[in-house]
């Protein structure tokens, strides 16, 4: 064990606390920052969109529009008929109009006036034309905004949660289908069909062991559909979502795997009894195997939700250390895909923002390293989330992890990071180099030399003269940081340190003859 392990009495009583409040000056939020400041690259808008409503569409080009105003027409004098026949077949011909698959007439059909007839249809007891009906409308809810929100305000809700409970097939797959769309509308769309208890229902049906797979795709969408979206949904009404997610990633489907992967990367986003509640459903063996997956639809919403997942409190935090997950990020913070990249650095941000034990698990997992490449070598946005993870580290960082951090030349990033305009990370990285020049304090004491090498270190980068330029930043915290740092280190030189806080000296000390560092790595055997 190294002399210097950071376990003497009152460094060990400092340790001890640091967990409560994850970075000394720094809230957890910022820290472990909200999923939301991360927008992955990776999962275009227009990507989403497609996720997010579904049209069945069966022809790829429509009739042009003075053939549209005929066909409705028609369709429209049909539907008014006495003939039961006729009325399916009109009904029909506005199915398939609003069934192409490029620029379906879905306003013009609107606007003649057929919805609320449609509407009607929907509980005929003539299955034929109650599931033409209810094909239809499902297009229709698959358009904008405003065609979903005709489709609410006309009251279609409660008449397609009943569909559900049908008992033909086909019909309870397009009722799923077309609640589906509506949430995936918006945020209150989706809210107004979760107040109906259609979660419940959704989960139901794929649960029922007679379901086909065409209508476990669709369930398994839908009710991704209704715990995605900002603000998120209440919790309460989509948490029993997770158990049901929880089963489907273990699904040999691709579609259903896929949606029950984006389910549980929209239910752990958020608080930390959302990530609770989903590592609680066993699922991070699984998901830690899917960060080995050469396929994106798979290994995206497994890591956000890793990433998710280790932004929660310690002991969620420890529970995905403990599936592996550290040792598979190595080789995604290296991904050809720069949004991988990102979303790699975020997860590991979450862990070095965490308790001196996690720090060191990510010390052992050999991902400095790659993080340290990230920020001098990769493009503007994920150097950023890099510096994220170096700041995180060396605020919270034991005695002898900062010392590893100072050998990786952290000392020389963490000057860089002062240029950054960004204020939380400033912040952050004010209170890191705090911590290192603290721990430098130390090592001047235990091995009696007349200067804190780290401040050394900091001078030598330029370090001081950025520190000055914080003490004119407009946030009060960066300015008052700043000139603390300078005054008890720079200006004024802390001779008052308690010796008993040093690390004593033997056969595994090093040394810092001139101020440099030892030639050989810090020995971090029997770290705690």
């Amino acid at each position: 064990m190294s002399a210097f392990n950071g376990n003497d009495g009152d460094d060990q009583r400092e340790e001890e606390h640091r967990p409560f409040v994850k970075i000394q000056g720094i809230n957890a939020d910022d820290a472990r920052r909200r999923r939301e400041d991360l927008t992955v690259s990776i999962r275009k808008n227009k990507r989403e969109e497609t996720l997010l409503k579904r049209r069945r569409a069966v022809e790829v080009e429509g009739p042009g529009l003075v053939q549209v105003s005929e066909n409705l027409r028609t369709y429209l004098d049909g539907i008014r008929s006495n003939d039961l026949q006729r009325v399916r077949d009109s009904v029909e011909g506005i199915r398939k109009l609003l069934s192409v698959e490029r620029n379906p007439p879905i306003s013009e059909v609107i606007q003649s006036g057929v919805v609320p007839t449609l509407i009607e249809y929907l509980h005929s007891q003539d299955e034929a034309l109650q599931y033409e009906a209810l094909w239809a409308l499902t297009n229709i809810a698959s358009g904008t905004h405003d065609h979903a929100q005709l489709l609410v305000h006309l009251d279609v809700l409660p008449h397609f949660k009943s569909l559900l409970a049908s008992p033909v097939h086909r019909v309870r797959e397009q009722a799923c289908w077309a609640l589906g769309n509506i949430a995936g509308d918006c945020s209150d769309m989706r809210d107004r069909v979760l107040s109906l208890g259609v979660m419940r229902d959704t989960l139901n049906l794929l649960v029922d062991q007679s379901s086909r797979l065409s209508l476990i795709r669709i369930a398994t969408w839908t009710m991704s559909n209704l715990c995605r979206g900002k603000p998120p949904p209440s919790f309460s009404l989509v948490r029993e979502a997770i158990g049901v997610a929880a089963q489907l990633i273990f699904s040999t489907d691709k579609e259903v795997l896929v949606d029950a992967l984006w389910t549980l990367s929209f239910l752990s986003d958020g608080k930390d009894n959302k990530q609770r509640a989903v590592a609680d459903a066993n699922v991070c063996p699984q998901l830690v195997s899917l960060l080995q997956s050469n396929e994106l639809q798979f290994l995206v919403p497994a890591l956000r939700t890793i990433g998710n997942l280790m932004s929660g409190d310690d002991k969620t935090t420890n529970r995905v250390i403990e599936a592996g997950a550290l040792n598979h990020l190595a080789p995604l913070l290296a991904h050809a895909r720069h949004g991988v990249r990102k979303e790699a650095c975020w997860t590991v941000s979450n862990v070095l923002a965490g308790t001196t034990a996690q720090i060191q698990a990510a010390i052992e997992a050999k991902l400095i390293p790659p993080i340290l490449r990230c920020l001098h070598e990769d493009r503007f946005d994920i150097r950023k989330e890099a510096a994220w993870c170096i700041a995180n580290a060396v605020s919270g960082a034991a005695n002898a992890q900062v010392v590893y951090f100072v050998q990786q030349q952290c000392i020389e990033t963490l000057c860089g990071l002062l240029d950054l305009p960004d204020t939380a990370l400033l912040d952050m990285t004010l209170e890191a180099l705090e911590r290192v020049l603290k721990v430098g304090s130390r090592i001047q004491i235990s091995q009696r030399m007349q200067e804190n090498p780290f401040k050394v270190k900091i001078e030598d980068c330029n370090g001081v003269d950025k520190i000055e330029k914080c003490q004119d930043h407009p946030n009060e915290d960066i300015y008052t940081k700043a000139g603390e740092i300078l005054k008890n280190y720079f200006e004024v030189e802390s001779d008052d340190e308690d010796a008993d806080m040093a690390p004593s000296a033997d056969g595994n000390q090093f040394g810092f003859g001139g101020g440099n560092m030892p030639q050989g790595g810090f020995n971090f055997s029997g770290f705690q």
